[in-house]
């Protein structure tokens, strides 16, 4: 969860923790460019699938991890972290308009005052249900 709220009904376990541990807490965030996730219900569960054209893909390049502290940014990287970002966001109860419409599966957010850092993972595959 990120440091702020970005229209959540209530405060965000990120938010919360920086308050309370201030410059002593890290609030790092994900974001995806090919995904495969589960979503539904307790008890229906199914894989979707998502690409995400993210604007902070660049950003990597030259990083061995795809990690990225944004402390570290300068000059159009700095830029683009403090400028509102169209980021991945898909949940539980997924539906299928959700997956046909990007408005749907992202949130708009600037990433520097989500987070302190950012990881981007290029493909994402979904855990096995035990």
């Amino acid at each position: 969860m990120g440091k702020t709220a970005n229209g959540a009904v209530s405060e965000p376990v990120g938010a919360r923790a920086a308050k309370q541990w201030g410059e002593g807490y890290r609030v790092i965030g994900t974001e995806f460019v090919d995904t495969t996730f589960l979503s539904g219900t307790k008890d229906e569960r199914r894989e979707w699938s998502l690409t995400n054209r993210t604007p902070l893909r660049g950003m990597y390049e030259g990083t061995r991890i795809g990690y990225l502290d944004f402390a570290q940014t300068s000059g159009t990287n700095r830029t683009l972290v403090d400028s509102p970002t169209m980021m991945g966001s898909a949940g539980e109860s997924f539906t299928y308009l959700q997956k046909l419409v990007p408005f749907f599966h992202t949130v708009s957010v600037v990433p520097s005052q989500m987070y302190d850092a950012l990881i981007l993972v290029e493909d994402a595959t979904p855990t096995t249900m035990l």
